[in-house]
């Protein structure tokens, strides 16, 4: 029985796949020895998927930095007041927020700090000033 191909279309499809075979087969070791060749190690991240998940569950909190202070962990959702706030000295970003957050008295910060009220308000002054500053530095 006759074959309905010609010599010639047997010939092309024989070449065709070869080349693909051919192709294959180097893609598949480029893949194995690229690695090794640039020192690249690859890592299945679905065995480290519990220490990667994130603790902040919710949305809002995601996008926020937390600044600690005695009692408290004030979340700040702006990036560039947490960058002003950061600018400020500690005792500086401690007195403005405990003053302005958590309402403590300018007399309870005096204590906390072992203090007059006097410096206590001027370092609140000199942080109000300072925020001022850096956020209409940055706009």
């Amino acid at each position: 029985m006759a074959s309905p191909l010609d010599k010639e279309t047997i010939e092309y499809c024989d070449r065709y796949l070869k080349a693909t075979i051919r192709n294959i087969r180097c893609d598949h070791f480029v893949h194995l020895v690229k690695p090794s060749k640039y020192n690249l190690t690859f890592v299945n991240l679905d065995q480290f998927e519990n220490e990667l998940a994130s603790e902040k569950t919710e949305p809002e909190n995601s996008l926020c930095e937390y600044i600690d202070v005695p009692g408290a962990q004030i979340p700040i959702h702006d990036p560039e007041i947490y960058h002003a706030l950061m600018s400020l000295s500690p005792m500086q970003r401690s007195i403005l927020l405990q003053n302005i957050i958590l309402k403590k008295t300018i007399k309870e910060l005096s204590i906390q700090f072992h203090t007059t009220e006097r410096k206590i308000k001027y370092q609140k002054h000199l942080a109000l000033e300072e925020l001022k500053r850096r956020i209409s530095f940055e706009k």
